[in-house]
């Protein structure tokens, strides 16, 4: 009977050590996330951030000649997107097989999405002069899903200031500027500050969209940093479309 009591006393004491163990280890994982919160809050701005720099068309291309008349600036945006893909992301299996992650993205996927585009882009027109995100802190969320995983809901309040319909290359896929304003901008719309007796906007005005957009970032802990490992595209709430300046003047 003793040498029962021994090993029940025995197990109660192992017991307790693995759960003192346990529970330290909760603790200290989640005063360790709490810590990388605004590190990865950090990280999906400096993305977008990235992202409208690089959206930004050089002069020597502001034009409203088709994009695919312009190999070399093809070329160089398809290097500059590839670069920040690389930089930022770990290449996991498709989204799309994965419950969970079901509407997300993979890298693969994302940059399929902008080659397919610059490969069939002989309709889109226009160029983008300027284009900033500011993170909006109402609406952004940091929160623990796995192993080493995190999700980032983050919202952008977007300026773009445009001639014409370029293309936008958010960080899921490339959209026209003509979706995104709500739509087709070569027309009158309600919504649109036109000035009296100017019933159709003309192609070659400076437009300026203020635009919120939403995406889910996934991130994951790669040898020490953390990657994007999926994204998906929440939308986005159509804001203000005003002409800037007529004939494509600068602001």
């Amino acid at each position: 009977m003793k040498n029962v009591y021994k090993r029940i006393n025995r197990g109660l004491v192992l017991a307790g050590v693995l759960l003192v163990g346990f529970v330290i280890y909760v603790i200290s994982d989640t005063l360790q996330f709490k810590k990388t919160k605004p590190l990865l809050k950090d990280m999906a701005a400096d993305y977008m951030q990235k992202l409208c720099e690089l959206n930004v068309t050089p002069e020597k291309y502001r034009s409203l000649e088709e994009l695919a008349k312009q190999p070399d600036y093809v070329k160089s945006i398809q290097d500059d997107l590839t670069k920040l893909l690389n930089e930022n992301w770990k290449d996991v299996e498709s989204a799309q097989s994965q419950s969970f992650y079901y509407y997300g993205m993979n890298r693969s996927e994302v940059e399929a999405g902008y080659n397919s585009y610059l490969k069939d882009s002989g309709e889109v027109y226009g160029y983008i002069t300027k284009m900033t995100a500011a993170v909006n802190n109402a609406d952004c969320s940091v929160t623990k899903c796995g192993v080493n995983t995190a999700q980032v809901i983050m919202s952008f309040d977007c300026v773009v200031q445009y001639v014409g319909d370029p293309c936008w290359f958010s960080p899921a896929y490339p959209n026209a500027m003509q979706n995104i304003a709500g739509g087709n901008m070569y027309m009158y719309q309600e919504d649109v500050a036109i000035p009296q007796g100017k019933e159709q906007k003309r192609s070659s005005d400076l437009m300026s969209t203020t635009v919120t957009v939403s995406y889910e970032f996934t991130y994951q802990l790669v040898d020490g940093d953390w990657k994007i490992i999926y994204l998906d595209s929440l939308g986005w709430e159509n804001g203000s479309t005003v002409i800037v300046s007529g004939e494509g003047g600068e602001a």
